[in-house]
């Protein structure tokens, strides 16, 4: 697999009643597609769990390799303020901003994308399952339960790893 190869991360977050949740769907240059949904154990706002998806898609996309990625996301806000469009204000949404600009660093090229709700269907339905995880059995899907707001962990690792091992790690709903 060539690592100068665009993979595209498709990314959403939830965040209702029920619960917060992410949903990635991660593209392979080659055209395969592996789903993952994350449920949030943690109270987020929509905006919070919009910037958890994109960091979330992005330690996704580099523990499965890739050293090029698009972003897509329905977020008009969270897409403007990671393009530089829209001024960022809110102390919590700077860390969040701070967190992708160090994850960004790690890639030799990161686009973000800002796309119609209609275009992003895939992660908002994984998004939404996993806000409301205690509904929801699949085995077509690989849910994580995220203890900790990923401005809180350390940045990603650069060095080389088996991407299958660590995208796996921790608590897997079934």
């Amino acid at each position: 697999m060539e690592g100068g190869d665009l993979w595209k991360v498709y990314v959403d977050g939830s965040s209702n009643s029920e619960g917060c949740g992410v949903g990635v769907l991660l593209i392979f240059p080659q055209g395969d597609e592996i789903r993952l949904a994350f449920k949030l154990d943690f109270r987020a706002s929509n905006n919070d769990s919009e910037y958890e998806a994109l960091l979330i898609g992005l330690r996704a996309a580099k523990q499965a390799g890739a050293a090029r990625v698009h972003l897509y996301s329905d977020s008009q806000l969270v897409a403007q303020q990671v393009n530089g469009s829209y001024e960022v204000k809110s102390k919590k949404l700077k860390e969040y901003m701070r967190a992708i600009e160090d994850a960004r660093g790690l890639f030799d090229e990161v686009m973000f994308e800002q796309i119609p709700r209609e275009n992003n269907e895939k992660s908002d339905h994984l998004a939404k399952m996993a806000s409301s995880l205690h509904n929801w059995k699949t085995r077509e899907v690989v849910v994580q339960v995220e203890l900790t707001p990923s401005t809180e962990l350390a940045p990603l690792a650069q060095e080389e790893s088996d991407w299958r091992k660590e995208l796996f790690v921790g608590k897997l709903v079934a």
